[in-house]
Order: C-alpha cells, then sequence, then structure tokens
C-alpha cells in the first residue's frame, strides 16, 4: 500500500520533499555521527580503518574455530598423539656425513625427527649461524626434493629452516623382491591406500610431520616469528597445517615454482615471491597526476587540481612505504629489489610491453 501512494505522488511534490529534507537538514549533525573533518590521505585512512576491522573480526572468530579445527583433524586423519621433540637427529655417516654443506651464514644438514609411534620425518636442516629473524617449514611439491628448495635467497635470510621430504609419486620402491610385491602403484596412492582403512590419510600424516617441527620450534627458549610455506603439494600441507594450529604466524604458498607461470600485479610480490622477475614500474608525479586525472576508469581518485593530486600521490606513497617498511621489513625504495625498472613517463603502453617482454626473454631464453 505504501509503495502504490508513493507512486501516485507528482514529481515536483518529490523534488520538494527531497529540497526540504535536504535544507531542513543543512549544517545539522545527526546523532551518533561526527563532521568529516580534512585529511591529506582517505585511502590510507580507509586502509588503517579495513584493517582494524579485519583483525577485529579474526579476534572475533576465534572463539568459534575449534569445532571446525577438530572436523577437519579427523577428516585429514589426525588422531595420533606426537611424540615430543627435544632435538633434530643428524642422519649420516663416514661416507654420507650429514653436513651437506655450510657458508659464511649458515649450515645445512641432513635430519630426522620421531612423529608418533612407526612415523619419523625426515629433511633438511637450515641452521643460521646467528640468532634467526624468524623459524620456518618450507614444504616441496610431491615431485620435488628438499635439496631443490636450497638456493642462494634462502641460505642468506638468516631464518631457520626444515624443509621436510614428502612421500613422492614415483613407483620406485613399488616393487620389493623379498615380500613378492610386485606393482606400479604410485607411493603417495600406495600410503592413502593403506591409510584409508584404518582412518588415517597421507594429507594426515604429513602436516603430522610438520607440526612436530611446530612443536619443536615453540619449545625453543628464544621465540621469533613462526611461518610456514609450501609449493604445491607442499603448500596444500602448509594451507592444513596453518588452519589447525594456531602457533603458525604466518603462512606463505609459493607462486613462482608453478610451471605455469604467472603475472602477479602487486605492490608486495617482489617481496613475497622472491624467485621472480621483479619489474618496477616507474614515472614522473606530474605524469602520474595528469594519467589519474583523465583516466575516465579511475572514478574513485577525484582530485580538483593537478596540485592537489601530487601531494596525495605522494602522502600515500610514503604512508604506504611506512607502513610495509614497519610491518614487513620491506623496503620498496630501494630499487636494487629489483630486476628490471622502467620509467614510463614517456612510453606508451606498447612500448612498455615491449621493454618488459625483451627483459623477460633475455632472463630466460628457454621460454
Amino acid at each position: 500500500m505504501t509503495r502504490m501512494l508513493l507512486m501516485r505522488f507528482p514529481i515536483s511534490f518529490l523534488t520538494l520533499l527531497t529540497v526540504v529534507l535536504t535544507t531542513s537538514t543543512h549544517g545539522q549533525t545527526l546523532p551518533g555521527t561526527q563532521p568529516l573533518t580534512p585529511n591529506p590521505d582517505f585511502s590510507a585512512t580507509m586502509v588503517a580503518g579495513i584493517d582494524k576491522m579485519a583483525l577485529r573480526l579474526i579476534e572475533q572468530s576465534k572463539a568459534g574455530r575449534k569445532p571446525t579445527r577438530e572436523k577437519l583433524k579427523a577428516a585429514i586423519g589426525i588422531v595420533d598423539e606426537r611424540v615430543p621433540i627435544t632435538a633434530l637427529e643428524f642422519v649420516g655417516d663416514t661416507t654420507s656425513p650429514a653436513l651437506l654443506f655450510e657458508t659464511e651464514q649458515c649450515r645445512v644438514f641432513r635430519v630426522r625427527w620421531p612423529v608418533f609411534d612407526g612415523v619419523h620425518g625426515e629433511g633438511l636442516y637450515v641452521q643460521p649461524k646467528a640468532k634467526p629473524h624468524a623459524r620456518v617449514i618450507y614444504l616441496p611439491d610431491a615431485d620435488g626434493t628438499p635439496e631443490k628448495l636450497v638456493d642462494e635467497w634462502l641460505l642468506t635470510t638468516g631464518c631457520e629452516v626444515v624443509i621436510p621430504t614428502l612421500v613422492s609419486r614415483d613407483s620406485e620402491f613399488s616393487t620389493n623382491d623379498k615380500f613378492n610385491v610386485k606393482t606400479n602403484v604410485a607411493h603417495r596412492e600406495w600410503v592413502y591406500r593403506q591409510s584409508y582403512e584404518l582412518g588415517r590419510h597421507i594429507i594426515g600424516y604429513e602436516v603430522q610431520k610438520a607440526l612436530s617441527i611446530v612443536d619443536w620450534f615453540k619449545a625453543q627458549p628464544e621465540q621469533v616469528p613462526l611461518l610456514i610455506a609450501g609449493v604445491g603439494e607442499g603448500g596444500m600441507q602448509a594451507l592444513h597445517a596453518a588452519a589447525i594450529d594456531e602457533r603458525i604466524d604466518s603462512i606463505f604458498v609459493a607462486l613462482a615454482d608453478d610451471p605455469k607461470g604467472y603475472i602477479v600485479d602487486s605492490r608486495m610480490a617482489w617481496f613475497f615471491i622472491p624467485r621472480s622477475f621483479k619489474v618496477y614500474l616507474q614515472t614522473d608525479v606530474l605524469v602520474a597526476a595528469q594519467r589519474i586525472m583523465h583516466d575516465p576508469l579511475r572514478d574513485r581518485e577525484q582530485y580538483t587540481t593537478q596540485e592537489e593530486a601530487v601531494q596525495k600521490i605522494l602522502a600515500r606513497k610514503a604512508s604506504e612505504n611506512a607502513r610495509f617498511l614497519t610491518k614487513y621489513g620491506a623496503d620498496c625504495t630501494n630499487l636494487a629489489n629489483f630486476d628490471l625498472v622502467v620509467d614510463t613517463t614517456k612510453l606508451t603502453r606498447e612500448e612498455v610491453a615491449a621493454l618488459i617482454l625483451e627483459a623477460v626473454a633475455r632472463q630466460f631464453p628457454a621460454l
């Protein structure tokens, strides 16, 4: 009924009503609100508000997580109680020593550790010679090995790292003449078939290996941030481990090692995807202001003058750089972090794309 009456009102009456309401509320402050005060960088204020709200919602969600977490543990077969770890065991002998190699910053060892009855974890241990900045569990893909993840970047991070071995998808050991077992079933498939009958799962076994290292890291006298990361299959195990154990501070799933490749447009991708070709596009701030003001798709960035645009662009950039440096220790102003720096001030989009493709072709001639 209300809708029908409203539709019969003349347009002139609705216009008059709008004017009256607008005039009557002009200059007044609505209950529970306050006037919008000038802000040099509304976007930074918005991001800070979103961050504050997200952190509050995350904190509020903790109370309801336990039932979901227990359901997930049951689904992937985490039902066995882990044994405590006092130390990692070095694996080696006189012909194949535990110490693989040593640099000025760290040592790399072959190690193993108990998980629960009948199950051990194996892998590599990167031990920094100085106090670690962080402790990391780095899970490779099932088709990879821990050795493939050890590179110059990893050895110079100053982090204490354990890289567990995952059960491979190969079938090298599927044939056993001693027990008259001859099959080409992949190792992961073989473990999955046997464990499923007992209410376990290969995912659960491998997550348990990672969580055993979490137990050991958290038992150390000096605590630093604890991260878990993974590539491919290891990325999935890392996601499960972080969902189950709140002691893990951060999780990273690597994109850089995917054979298909990715193009990531992000202010911080250079930092979080270190094994990548990193491109930095820069331009003169006056040109940047002109581009924004004349871009019809940038309707959320409205400036009355070029001077205002320049001021807010510089303020936002300074705010972002300070935030990233404080939160992650990432210096976005250091162009040495990038493989290619392109000044786009006097270039077209096609010319910029051509420069990037040319540099990528030089870096990766096999592509």
